[in-house]
């Protein structure tokens, strides 16, 4: 690669629940092709401001990102994308699970 980031949303759509949904392959698979980190980041709380269908102006917003550790390739454990994919679901579901978590306080 020559240094040029890609931003994925391995969803590849967004939520009608707030919740995290199925991670699609794509992403980690040109992670995996390329041998390239994972940067994962946590967006939580745009629901309200950019719903599924529409768009919506106006009024307070409390969302909240966070940037997570990167993922070195060699810390993958694994060439299935597939496996991979789950993986990370997890993991930022757990981490949403705690951001929110903080966000109550």
């Amino acid at each position: 690669m020559d240094g040029t980031s890609i931003m994925l949303f391995p969803e590849g759509t967004r939520s009608t629940d707030n919740q995290i949904g199925f991670f699609r392959r794509g992403a980690f698979q040109l992670a995996l092709s390329a041998g390239v980190p994972v940067l994962p980041i946590l967006i939580d709380g745009t629901g309200g401001v950019l719903p599924k269908h529409g768009l919506i102006f106006g009024g307070f917003h409390n969302i909240a990102i966070r940037v997570l550790d990167p993922v070195l390739p060699g810390a993958f454990g694994t060439e299935d994308c597939d496996q991979l994919a789950a993986r990370f679901q997890m993991m930022m579901t757990d981490a949403l699970k705690e951001l929110r978590k903080e966000k109550s306080k």
